[in-house]
């Protein structure tokens, strides 16, 4: 009988790692803290991991958590895809948002300091303002240089939230004006400023980080007439 001569072939064995595009070293991360209200009791906050510029969804088994809380998809999935969520804990000046990307077992973490809530000097609680086109706040500038402030006007609706316009950012000069809006009525009504500062931390792990901080927030509750 006669028998074939020679050497099989096996197949080639991979020496490289499978990529890993979940590592924290490939994500671009996007953190963002606030806004509140003066009387809320819990801080939203979200984060986004970022890779080759898609926001991608957690991989199985991952987590994401800040100061304890576990981030879950938030409800705007059509606006902000893939991003994540809670309500934590008001954190006071000088402490800080933890944030944890858990990923295969490895916790890579990343910290935003709570800035100084701004300190309004006019107009004062219980103050009685005219609903005239505009309205001008005074506080106290701070003086990182970093930092720009936003502003709200509220006001309480029986059995309902409170009807709220927002106005984007100013730089800190220790004046803010704003638009008094049209479906404002007569009454008890609040004006809110928030500090908003962007930070880039370095050194945390992650490919990068962009912090959007507008944690630091302080109000008057007037009266319109």
């Amino acid at each position: 009988m006669l028998t074939a001569c020679g050497s099989v072939a096996k197949p080639a064995v991979s020496t490289t790692t499978p990529s890993d595009d979940l590592a924290p070293s490939r994500l671009d991360v996007i953190a963002r803290i606030g806004a509140t209200e003066p009387w809320a009791t819990k801080m939203p906050v979200s984060m986004t991991l970022m890779f080759n510029g898609k926001a991608v969804p957690l991989g199985t088994g991952d987590a994401l958590e800040c100061n304890g809380e576990q981030l879950h998809l938030g409800p705007f999935q059509l606006a902000s895809p893939n991003e994540y969520t809670a309500d934590v804990a008001l954190v006071p000046a000088g402490g800080v948002y933890k944030f944890v990307y858990n990923h295969r077992g490895i916790r890579t973490v990343l910290q935003a300091s709570v800035l100084p809530n701004p300190t309004i000097t006019a107009p004062i609680p219980a103050a009685v303002l005219a609903r005239t086109p505009t309205v001008t706040v005074t506080y106290v500038a701070g003086t990182s240089g970093n930092t720009n402030i936003n502003g709200e006007i509220s006001q309480p609706k029986v059995g309902a939230e409170a009807t709220v316009s927002y106005w984007g950012h100013q730089p800190e000069t220790g004046t803010y004006t704003m638009s008094v809006p049209a479906w404002l009525k007569a009454g008890p009504g609040w004006i809110v400023l928030f500090r908003e500062v962007v930070t880039m931390p370095s050194g945390t792990g992650f490919k990068s980080v962009k912090v959007v901080d507008d944690a630091a927030m302080t109000g008057v509750q007037v009266q319109w007439r």
